[in-house]
């Protein structure tokens, strides 16, 4: 990783800079990556790269011999992994407002790949089988934005939204002879992961991502970013992930 000094020295270049369409804010980049490296160390501390998934059920029924029978699969126990692994997917950019004052930034932020898994129980006909759900979520993509407070010389999340969930895959082992509700399963698992997803990113990630551009102090670059604040005394410690 880049000295802390040298990132911010390419940032104050990036924040005169920038103002060109054809300068790339490399400095910004690195200031970025910077936050997300120890927002992602946060997150491996505080065992936040593994969150707990709703647990759910759903009813079904199926004809045998003319006879209509009901059934139903409670999914417990299920979990997300993989949230630590958010980085930044395209070049990051200052905001500038009409005096042309650094007002804040924004990029594109997401995820490669996401794991989630489920245990079921499956009744019908008197019967339970059990079974087993992983799934594998390929990539999401997400904008980010924030503004810069220039009385404590921070930036602060202002927005956090999904632009692409990818292709979700599930696999299911163990439903045995009522295999032919594996569909049905299936699309109620995507979309059980697809809405949490979108909760725990847009409206729960805001709070550890300003811990995170909390802990890399601005104070050096205050004149350039047009702020002036005294130096952070006290790194925050204790992340709230899910409220």
């Amino acid at each position: 990783m880049e000295s802390l000094q040298y990132v911010l020295f390419i940032l104050m270049l990036s924040a005169f800079g920038s103002r060109a369409a054809s300068i790339k804010d490399e400095g910004l980049n690195q200031y970025i990556d910077m936050v997300l490296d120890n927002i992602q160390t946060m997150m491996v501390n505080e065992g936040l790269d593994t969150v707990p998934l709703p647990e759910a059920s759903l009813g079904f029924n199926h004809t045998v011999l003319g006879v209509t029978w009901f059934g139903k699969v409670g999914l417990i126990d299920g979990w997300l992994q993989g949230i630590s692994t958010l980085e930044r997917k395209d070049d990051a950019h200052f905001t500038f407002d009409a005096d042309g004052k650094v007002n804040g930034i924004q990029c594109t932020m997401g995820v490669v790949t996401l794991k989630a898994y489920y245990k079921g129980v499956a009744t019908f006909m008197n019967l339970g089988p059990k079974f087993d759900l992983d799934a594998v979520i390929h990539g999401v993509d997400v904008w980010f934005s924030a503004g810069l407070s220039r009385d404590v010389c921070k930036f602060t999340v202002s927005s956090l939204e999904i632009k692409k969930i990818g292709l979700i895959t599930v696999d299911i082992h163990g439903l045995g002879f009522i295999n032919y509700i594996m569909e049905i399963v299936t699309d109620f698992v995507i979309n059980i992961i697809t809405v949490f997803i979108r909760e725990l990113i847009e409206n729960n990630l805001h709070n550890l991502i300003n811990q995170g551009l909390d802990t890399v102090d601005l104070a050096p670059a205050s004149v350039i970013l047009g702020c002036d604040r005294e130096p952070l005394q006290n790194l925050p410690h204790k992340h709230t992930f899910i409220n």
